[in-house]
């Protein structure tokens, strides 16, 4: 058959969630509930259901609905079935409608209450049988709708009513004795949405909808509450080669004729169906823009199949790059200015990337990620609350790492200990260890440590260097955050996220290996989640980090845009950890977030205050940089003297000039078999 796409919308709690209005709604009939006081529904024993807390959602106190502009209307009429009691009456004086309900009632509300004014106006519970006397404390009080009777209400500046044809009118026939003594005093609603006028317990009154909302404290953040997603037909809802063959995106499905019988499979970057596998193949790219994110095929990979229209590509999608070494026929991918080796490469590519020529041998870089000489030590939250969606990224462990796998690939790198430019980095998992144990040496299925006895530890580095090595070399970077994620395993922390044993060995790298006094020396904690170390053990360890130098930042990662009490746990344990003013060092954000936001700003070269706050040592960013004064900058035949340029020792126009023949063609240039001079 064919295939085709539905869009599902889902919300948390048992009632009904409307986007329209940020609250949650239930339709009760009469006979399903205790409203059935002599068999009829009472207005109060209805308001006295919905404010029971047994009722209570994710936090929130329920109430008689209240109706307060067209777009409720529409979820009252279109969405929830039955007619029923609304939140209004005129109990406190004849003929002046008010909510007693909800927020649009008398709050604020003591819900340690039970009954009707748990979360309504105190008009005197139980209602009396007779006509409006109103005798609790709250009577007159509730936002007022409006006044009068039929044709002739009167709806109060800035409310909403929508009382039906020569509504409300307190008719007689309505009422089970007198109208002079009992009242239509209580709203209610039919199903198109227009209200009534109705005495307490009246036989027809089919039920009531209580509300959500407004009373009470949301529990989880309210991103979390709901969310729609497309699910879109898999291959192998296709039955037949046209329509297999047909799906979109293009090249998506194919009709796998090994199989007997034939079957529609599918391939390519649709076939990768978690976020590792989709970033670990070239050409394909974690498409985060869409909900749920999916693995699409890489811009590049699938415009360009020539390297002459691959390396032309300087369009926003791309810019693109030929890589001559890729395995298989996607050999045109994204460009990353450090994997250029090539220095007249590079320069094509400007102002994207960049040559450093001040090192040996010179590299490419991204200007916008040029590195002071900076030692980061990051400790991440391996923790079994990482185990969850956050986002776009369906596992939240994996998708930081693979942020940060992203982020290794393109910052600039140093190369060794004495490097006076460039990032290198150690990663360090911690979770809930019981006992401190050395990781281990060979590299495990991501699977079978799970079922180890053995307590777990932080965990660092490779199979060949499980030690936490700082390193800036990107091949044994990567493998690192490989060899952690094989590692993450929500056993290992069931119970409350530790930090000490991994800023135990964050201390030990930073003092056995950060020895360069030139470099910088940043530790990096990102969690989730609440630490329950005992303070003093890790005051110990802080005051180690503060006598190297080491400057300590906390991140927290949350799961969405907005705070959760989760998050802000977090915040109130590891903010007070990090290095002073506090809130330089420190920053609460989505994990969506974390790459864009907090990584790629560490080392912008164009703001000297990067997202956290710190100074950022300028770089030098040419050779020429080094020379402070006229003679040694025109001694230098790569370099210029400008004084209306900063620095005034430029690069020559000479310099860029990569081949012999394009440097004779400028005036006033020499080539020396290597470089372009003066």
């Amino acid at each position: 058959g064919a295939g085709g796409s539905r869009r599902l919308t889902y919300n948390y709690g048992r009632a009904m969630y409307s986007t329209a209005t940020g609250h949650f709604y239930e339709y009760y009939p009469k006979n399903s509930v205790n409203c059935n006081t002599a068999g009829n529904c009472h207005w109060d024993d209805a308001q006295s259901e919905c404010a029971d807390k047994a009722r209570d959602i994710l936090g929130l106190v329920g109430y008689l609905i209240t109706i307060t502009d067209a777009a409720e209307t529409a979820v009252a009429s279109s969405k929830l079935r039955g007619e029923g009691w609304i939140g209004n009456s005129d109990i406190g004086k004849e003929g002046e409608w008010r909510w007693l309900t909800g927020p649009e009632g008398c709050p604020p509300y003591n819900l340690a209450l039970t009954g009707p004014a748990r979360s309504a106006c105190d008009v005197g519970y139980p209602l009396p049988a007779t006509k409006n006397p109103c005798s609790g404390p709250d009577c007159g009080r509730g936002t007022l709708i409006g006044s009068g009777k039929g044709s002739g209400f009167v709806t109060a500046p800035g409310a909403y009513s929508n009382w039906g044809s020569g509504e409300p009118n307190e008719y007689a026939k309505r009422c089970p004795g007198t109208c002079a003594t009992t009242g239509e005093d209580y709203g209610h609603y039919f199903g198109g949405g227009k209200w009534n006028d109705y005495p307490s317990g009246h036989p027809s009154i089919e039920g009531y909808t209580c509300e959500w909302g407004g009373v009470g404290e949301l529990c989880i953040n309210e991103d979390d509450v709901y969310g729609t997603e497309t699910l879109v037909a898999g291959c192998h809802a296709y039955s037949n080669v046209g329509a297999c063959e047909a799906h979109l995106p293009s090249g998506s499905c194919k009709w796998d004729t090994t199989q007997n019988p034939a079957v529609c499979v599918e391939t390519g970057c649709h076939s990768h169906e978690d976020e590792q596998a989709c970033r670990a193949d070239k050409g394909c790219d974690w498409d985060t823009k869409q909900s749920p994110a999916e693995c699409v095929d890489d811009y590049c990979a699938v415009t360009h199949t020539t390297e002459a229209a691959c390396d032309a590509d300087r369009t926003a999608d791309g810019p693109c790059s030929w890589n001559a070494k890729a395995v298989g026929d996607k050999k045109c991918e994204s460009l990353v200015c450090s994997d250029v080796t090539d220095k007249c490469a590079c320069i094509q590519y400007a102002p994207r990337c960049a040559w450093d020529s001040t090192t040996t041998p010179g590299h490419c870089y991204d200007p916008g990620l040029k590195c002071p000489p900076t030692d980061i030590v990051f400790l991440l939250d391996g923790s079994g609350s990482m185990n969850s969606r956050f986002g776009s990224h369906p596992n939240g462990f994996y998708g930081m790492m693979e942020e940060m796998r992203d982020w290794l690939h393109s910052v600039d790198l140093a190369p060794d200990v004495n490097a006076n430019y460039g990032v290198r980095a150690s990663l360090i998992m911690f979770g809930n260890p019981t006992v401190a144990e050395v990781a281990v040496d060979t590299k495990p299925a991501s699977a079978s440590r799970c079922a180890s006895s053995k307590p777990w530890v932080p965990v660092t580095g490779t199979t060949n260097d499980p030690s936490g090595t700082l390193s800036g070399d990107y091949t044994k970077l990567t493998q690192d955050v490989t060899f952690l994620e094989n590692l993450f395993c929500v056993k290992w922390s069931a119970g409350k996220t530790i930090l000490e044993p991994g800023l135990v060995i964050a201390e030990d790298v930073f003092r056995t290996e950060s020895t360069n006094a030139q470099r910088g020396k940043v530790l990096f904690i990102v969690t989730d989640g609440a630490l329950h170390d005992n303070v003093n053990d890790l005051k110990v360890v802080e005051d180690k980090m503060t006598q190297a130098g080491v400057k300590v930042f906390g991140v927290v990662v949350r799961k969405s845009k907005g705070h959760t009490k989760a998050d802000l746990m977090a915040e109130a344990t590891l903010k007070p950890l990090v290095s002073d003013p506090q809130d330089k060092h420190f920053i609460n954000i989505d994990l969506d977030s974390f790459k864009e936001d907090v990584l790629d700003g560490l080392c912008d070269a164009n703001n000297p205050i990067n997202i956290l706050g710190v100074a950022s040592v300028p770089a030098v960013v040419t050779k020429c940089d080094v020379h402070g004064t006229e003679a040694a900058c025109m001694a230098d035949t790569t370099c210029n003297w400008d004084v209306m340029k900063t620095p005034m020792c430029q690069l020559s126009e000479c310099y860029p000039k990569c081949t012999e023949q394009a440097c004779l063609a400028q005036p006033g240039c020499s080539w020396d078999g290597k470089d372009c001079r003066r």
